[in-house]
């Protein structure tokens, strides 16, 4: 019979010190440890793999965004502090040569896209010609990049494309319409983009696919109703769908191998009233959210998809 323990482990790097707290079952089997990092945002936070190493990003109680990296997802260090400010959470990603960070202006809608190679010197900061009232999405993949947002000045769905994250094209204006920000990821081929939404009108949860990021088609609405916009990955030929519930703000868990057919429903014991990120590496999936009684950063994984 196994036993819960809580430790408190902490790093020293530098100047720098690091705690998290991991609560985990004391089994060599098991299959995800939860983390409490000591860091808090009133947002959430977002997370991508790149070049074998996690990488989280978020922003703080004050605004600032911060960067941080594991190699395992339990072990967070080499926390980078950004000149940038946003009253919404951050997007990140990687196209397999450098990181990208997407984020909203604190004081405009304008929307800022700024890269890294290694995750701790970024530069090439470019402000778009677009606007979003909530936080954009950015996914990359194959040296290329998609972004997805709310319009502004409408709940019109908006995407575009990129090669270097600098310029931008492939303007498209969905007809679909959100009361929260979409979310952009790439299904197992690593060809075909999906994006994963509410609906304006309701809270029902929907997704659709590109395959060239122009023509958005196979629309699904799930029999599922989210408080706040979902979070989509691949991971192990399979998409991963998660959200938190309108009412319960229970973490739910679906996967599909196509998108269109989802299977059973997993529901965690985790609740969070703010937009969560999922992200599949080589080995496991791990899912970043903010409490839901307190501004605190969680982030939680599994290596089968189902035990999280």
């Amino acid at each position: 019979m196994s036993r819960n323990r809580i430790l408190k482990v902490t790093r020293r790097i530098g100047p720098l010190i690091l705690a998290a707290l991991i609560s985990f079952t004391a089994n060599p089997d098991a299959q995800a440890q939860k983390i409490r990092l000591d860091e808090e945002s009133p947002h959430g936070a977002s997370i991508t793999f790149h070049k074998g190493m996690f990488y989280i990003t978020w922003a703080g109680n004050s605004g600032r965004i911060y960067v941080m990296r594991s190699d395992d997802g339990v072990d967070w260090r080499t926390k980078i502090t950004l000149d940038e400010k946003t009253d919404q959470s951050p997007d990140i990603t990687s196209n397999g040569t450098h990181l990208y960070i997407a984020w909203k202006g604190e004081s405009s809608n304008a929307i800022y896209i700024m890269r890294s190679r290694e995750g701790i010197d970024w530069g090439n900061k470019i402000r778009m010609d677009e606007n979003t009232d909530r936080r954009p999405s950015i996914v990359g993949v194959k040296g290329q990049l998609m972004l997805a947002f709310k319009g502004d000045n409408s709940n019109r769905i908006i995407t575009l494309h990129s090669r270097d994250g600098v310029d931008w094209g492939r303007r498209v204006v969905t007809e679909e319409t959100t009361k929260d920000a979409p979310t952009v990821s790439v299904m197992p081929d690593s060809s075909t983009f999906m994006i994963s939404w509410i609906g304006s009108g309701s809270n029902a949860v929907y997704v659709m696919q590109s395959e060239e990021g122009i023509d958005w088609k196979r629309k699904i609405r799930l029999d599922e109703e989210a408080s706040s916009g979902p979070s989509v990955t691949a991971f192990n030929g399979r998409m991963y769908l998660t959200w938190n519930g309108r009412t319960s703000k229970q973490i739910f868990v679906m996967s599909s191998r196509d998108g269109i057919d989802w299977g059973r429903r997993i529901v965690l014991d985790e609740k969070t009233n703010e937009t969560l990120k999922i992200v599949g590496s080589d080995s496991k999936l791990l899912m970043v959210f903010k409490g839901l009684s307190s501004n605190a950063i969680y982030l939680i994984g599994s290596r089968d998809g189902i035990d999280f």
